[in-house]
């Protein structure tokens, strides 16, 4: 079996320590970032598995192997990062002035 990459994991240990540290904070984002921590740590699962059975995996005889759920998951953890970003990305930061035009997400 093929190892992760070097990239790979320094992104699941990344985001690992930033729910931690989020956590002991209190910060309400924690949560959704040790969520999406536990979708990447099961969608590199699924990449590594894609490896060694791919040619043992089909679907109406075609070979498909894992890899649709690689991308499948990689997506959910995506969208679960913007999520907390859209939703806690302003907490502890100062009120906006009323004159500022930038958007604003609610």
């Amino acid at each position: 079996m093929r190892r992760l990459p070097w990239l790979v994991l320094l992104t699941a240990v990344s985001l690992n320590l930033t729910a931690l540290v989020l956590a002991a904070l209190r910060h309400p984002a924690s949560g959704l970032l040790g969520l999406a921590s536990g979708v990447f740590l099961v969608s590199m699962t699924f990449r590594t598995l894609d490896i060694e059975l791919c040619e043992l995996t089909r679907i109406a005889g075609r070979v498909c192997g894992t890899h649709f759920m690689w991308h499948v998951l990689n997506g959910l953890t995506l969208y679960i990062l913007l999520r907390a970003a859209i939703r806690y990305g302003e907490a502890g930061r100062a009120p906006r002035e009323a004159g500022d035009r930038r958007l604003s997400v609610p």
